[in-house]
């Protein structure tokens, strides 16, 4: 806690209440003053596109996925900041990767061990996609560089 009351010491207050505002969690004036967000919170972004970017867009036309966020930081931190990997190097950051991976885990467990609800989530992502398909805005030709990891 002393390591994060150091890094929050590092982001303006005014930054750290815009970052909250914009993200929109339910009850986030009251954060300001905090480090984490401790409560664990029903979804209440369903649909929200972020600024982010990765390939489970592309993924999730192919197989139904999911999204799980967790206190990786002190509320506040800005994206690809020094503050941002300082944190991920100390307890902050390993915790929250493990807390994660537990709950990725209990995820495909409950799915394997429950068939009706595994039909239940690709029935959803079928009636999601509503017969639309997945174009790749790659070329189909296109081919990797691998020449680039020759010696």
């Amino acid at each position: 806690m002393e390591f994060a009351q150091e890094r929050n010491k590092s982001i303006p207050p005014e930054m750290k209440k815009e970052s909250l505002r914009r993200d929109g969690r339910p009850g986030w004036e009251n954060l300001i003053d905090g480090l984490f967000n401790e409560r664990i919170l029903d979804a209440y972004d369903e649909r929200k596109v972020g600024g982010g970017s990765t390939d489970v867009s592309d993924v999730s036309w192919v197989a139904p996925t999911i999204e799980f966020n967790t206190a990786t930081w002190i509320l506040g931190t800005p994206g690809h900041s020094w503050q941002m990997v300082a944190q991920n190097g100390v307890s902050i950051g390993h915790k929250s990767l493990i807390f994660a991976s537990k709950v990725y885990a209990a995820c495909g467990l409950d799915l394997l061990i429950n068939p009706d609800l595994l039909k239940k989530v690709q029935n959803e992502w079928t009636e999601r996609l509503a017969e639309r398909t997945y174009e790749s805005p790659l070329p189909a030709d296109l081919k990797p560089p691998l020449h680039q990891m020759e010696a």
